[in-house]
């Protein structure tokens, strides 16, 4: 009786967890993988790992952290896995994916002719409001490279705006 009620509130606690962070995540990994399937995919396993793992975080930033961190390391697995086998292009992923605007078609263009590293970062700090120093420290990375790559990536769509 004890372990159904522990598995009970288990389950409880990982929906809380997938309602609050699946948004965010579907966010930056369909904007790395510009792709539904494999950004659920990618979601997916980012959530067995975190019922695999069972990490035990200092706060909630450090949680929120874990799983953007995981997520993009899953979505960079999905890539590397798509470049050595076939895969739909992306003008033949537009038309799988339906109810988005022209607008939205024209940003997600834009979006897959900079390189995944600027767009990692220009979803983070614009899209997710995270900070420069959080950023860095959720990436490992410096905080000055964090600053490049933004402006970087704001400067590539910006040409790709203008074209």
């Amino acid at each position: 009786m004890l372990e159904q009620s522990i598995a009970c509130e288990n389950r409880t606690n990982v929906e809380k967890i997938f309602d609050e962070y699946s948004e965010m995540l579907y966010r930056i990994c369909y904007l790395i993988l510009l792709n539904r399937y494999d950004t659920e995919d990618a979601i997916q396993e980012t959530f067995l790992s975190y019922l695999k793992s069972k990490p035990i975080f200092k706060d909630e930033e450090h949680k929120k952290a874990w799983f953007i961190t995981v997520a993009q390391n899953k979505c960079k697995n999905i890539r590397r896995y798509k470049l050595k086998h076939s895969h739909l292009e992306f003008a033949e992923l537009e038309n799988v994916i339906c109810n988005i605007t022209e607008n939205e078609k024209s940003i997600m263009n834009m979006f897959a002719l900079i390189p995944q590293k600027f767009r990692t970062v220009i979803v983070l700090r614009y899209i997710e409001n995270f900070t420069v120093k959080e950023i860095s420290e959720m990436l490992k990375i410096s905080e000055q490279t964090i600053r490049k790559r933004i402006n970087k990536g704001k400067n590539l769509l910006k040409l790709e705006y203008e074209v």
